[in-house]
C-alpha cells in the first residue's frame, strides 16, 4: 500500500506561524484555497519546502486564546492510494473508524483515533 502523510498543527496565531515558516525556514504557501471564517480571518493554510508539507489550523473562536489539548486539535493527514478500500479494510478488521465522508474540497476522508488519542485522518479521491 502506498501512503503519504501531511501533519496538521493547531496554532495560536496562524499569521505569525505562516510568516515564520515562509520567511525563516523558506517554505512556500501552497494552499491557494484558504478557508476563511468570520471577518475574513485565515483559518487554515498549507506550506511546502521540497518534499515536506505542513498544515496549520488556528484555534476555533470558541476557545479564545487558550490552546486546547494538542490531540484534540492536531491531526495527521494520510493520503492512501484508495481511501475507500482502506476504510473498508479497517472497518472489517474491527477498528473504530468514522464514516467515510465527502468534503467540500472534493475529497473523501475518515477519522481514526490511535491508542494515544492522536487524530489520524485518511483522505483521498472519492
Amino acid at each position: 500500500m502506498s501512503l503519504s502523510m501531511i501533519p496538521m498543527f493547531a496554532v495560536n496565531d496562524i499569521y505569525k506561524t505562516r510568516e515564520f515558516y515562509k520567511d525563516i525556514l523558506g517554505f512556500d504557501l501552497v494552499s491557494p484555497n484558504h478557508v476563511w471564517v468570520d471577518g475574513g480571518n485565515l483559518l487554515w493554510c498549507m506550506v511546502q519546502a521540497e518534499d515536506v508539507r505542513l498544515q496549520f489550523i488556528t484555534q476555533p473562536p470558541a476557545y479564545g486564546n487558550e490552546m486546547v489539548e494538542a490531540n484534540e486539535q492536531t491531526a495527521y493527514y494520510f493520503y492512501p492510494e484508495n481511501v475507500k478500500a482502506l476504510h473498508d479494510q479497517l472497518s472489517k478488521k474491527g477498528y473504530k473508524v468514522s464514516e467515510l465522508m465527502d468534503t467540500p474540497r472534493g475529497v473523501a476522508e475518515f477519522l481514526l483515533i490511535d491508542p494515544d488519542g492522536r487524530r489520524l485522518v485518511f483522505e483521498g479521491k472519492p
